[in-house]
C-alpha cells in the first residue's frame, strides 16, 4: 500500500485536516499539496457538504499557489492531453467549479488539449456540452467522452443489430454510428442509463441475453452523485438485475475500464505517453489510469476524502486540493517549447 506525505507548501494555515469543498489544511503546518511517499503522517478529516463559500475559498487557494511540485511539474511538462474527469472534479451536481473556465483556457493557450470523461450515459456528448455551456464552459461535443462512446467503438468493428435500453439522446448517438436498434434477433443486448425504462424493456433483454445475446453494459457504476449528499440509481443497478434473472454478467466500457482512456486517446489524437488523467474517484479513475499506463492526478473536491488514501488499494500518482492548482504546473510550459 502507497502512503502520503504533506509536500510543496502553499500557504500558512491553521487547524485540523479537514476537506472543505477541495480545500486541506494540516494542524500547525502551511497548507500543502500531497504526494505518494513511502510513511503515513496526518489526521483524519471530513468531507464539507456545503460547496458555495467553500469553492470560493478553493479558487484563492489555487491564486495563491506559490510552490510547485518537482515531480509533478515534469510531467506536466512533457504532456500534451488532459482527460478530466467531470463530476465531482469539474462540478458537482449543478455547480460547475470558480476555476475551470480559467484551467481550460490555461490548457488550450499552452497547445494543450482536452476531454472531458464521464460515466454518465443518460446523455449524449452534444446534450453534456450544452450543459457545460451553459454553466460558462467554452466546450463542444467533442470534447466530451462518455461510457456510451466507449461502447461504441467497441461495437462498431463487430455488430449491426442491437437491443438497446437507452434515453432517446444517446439512442440517436448510437444510430448516427451505424447501428440498427431493433427488438428482434439483436446481435447484442446494450443497457446504458436509461430513464424511460420499463418492466417490458427489461424483461425483453432479459429473454434476449438467456438466449445467448452478448450482454454489454455502458458502465458499472451503481449510484451517481446528484449533489454532496444525494445519490440515484445508475446503469450498474439496471445491470445487477438483469445478471438477477439470467445469471449473465455484462461486459463494461465505461470507467474504471482502460476502454475509456483509448477512446480519449484516440478522440485527442494522442499516445498515452502523452496523456494525464485528472479525476476524483479512488475505485474508478485512479484504477482505470494505472491500466491504461499514465499518470493519476486525484482531487478532493469529489468522492475521495484525504483519510481515504491511507487505506486505498490503489494509489493516485499525485494529489491535489482541486483541478484547478494545476493551471501554474500547465502555465510553466508550452507544447513543442523546451521550457
Amino acid at each position: 500500500m502507497r502512503n502520503w506525505e504533506i509536500v510543496a507548501p502553499v500557504r500558512a494555515g491553521s487547524g485540523d485536516l479537514s476537506c472543505m469543498g477541495g480545500i486541506v489544511s494540516f494542524a500547525g503546518s502551511p497548507r500543502r499539496t500531497l504526494r505518494r511517499t513511502g510513511s503515513v503522517e496526518g489526521k483524519e478529516s471530513a468531507l464539507a457538504t456545503e460547496i458555495g463559500t467553500e469553492v470560493r475559498q478553493a479558487e484563492r487557494e489555487t491564486q495563491s499557489l506559490t510552490e510547485l511540485d518537482p515531480e509533478l511539474l515534469a510531467v506536466v511538462r512533457k504532456t500534451r492531453a488532459l482527460a478530466i474527469d467531470l463530476d465531482g472534479t469539474s462540478v458537482l451536481g449543478p455547480v460547475l467549479f470558480p476555476w475551470m473556465p480559467k484551467l481550460l483556457a490555461t490548457i488550450r493557450a499552452t497547445g494543450r488539449r482536452f476531454v472531458f470523461l464521464t460515466n454518465n450515459s443518460s446523455r449524449s456528448d452534444a446534450e453534456h456540452a450544452r450543459l457545460l455551456r451553459e454553466k460558462g464552459l467554452d466546450v463542444e461535443a467533442e470534447d466530451v467522452f462518455s461510457s456510451a462512446d466507449a461502447t461504441i467503438l467497441y461495437l462498431k468493428p463487430r455488430v449491426r443489430r442491437i437491443y438497446l435500453l437507452a434515453m432517446p439522446s444517446v439512442a440517436e448517438d448510437f444510430e448516427r454510428a451505424g447501428f440498427e436498434l431493433t427488438g428482434e434477433n439483436p446481435e447484442a443486448v446494450v443497457l446504458a442509463f436509461d430513464l424511460t425504462l420499463t418492466y417490458e424493456k427489461l424483461d425483453r433483454a432479459c429473454f434476449f441475453v438467456r438466449k445467448g445475446v452478448p450482454f454489454l453494459a455502458t458502465h458499472r457504476d451503481t449510484t451517481w452523485m446528484v449533489g454532496p449528499d444525494e445519490h440515484k440509481p445508475d446503469c450498474g443497478a439496471l445491470a445487477v438485475a438483469v445478471t438477477a434473472a439470467t445469471g449473465v454478467r455484462p461486459r463494461y466500457f465505461g470507467k474504471p475500464e482502460k476502454t475509456m482512456l483509448r477512446g480519449a486517446a484516440q478522440r485527442l489524437g494522442v499516445t498515452k505517453q502523452q496523456m494525464i488523467l485528472v479525476g476524483d474517484r479512488l475505485d474508478t479513475d485512479v484504477p482505470m489510469g494505472h491500466r491504461f499506463g499514465i499518470p493519476t492526478v486525484l482531487v478532493l473536491t469529489g468522492k475521495t476524502k484525504p483519510e481515504d488514501l491511507l487505506s486505498a488499494r490503489q494509489q493516485p500518482d499525485f494529489v491535489l486540493k482541486n483541478s484547478g492548482e494545476l493551471i501554474p504546473y500547465l502555465s510553466s510550459s508550452r507544447v513543442g517549447s523546451k521550457a
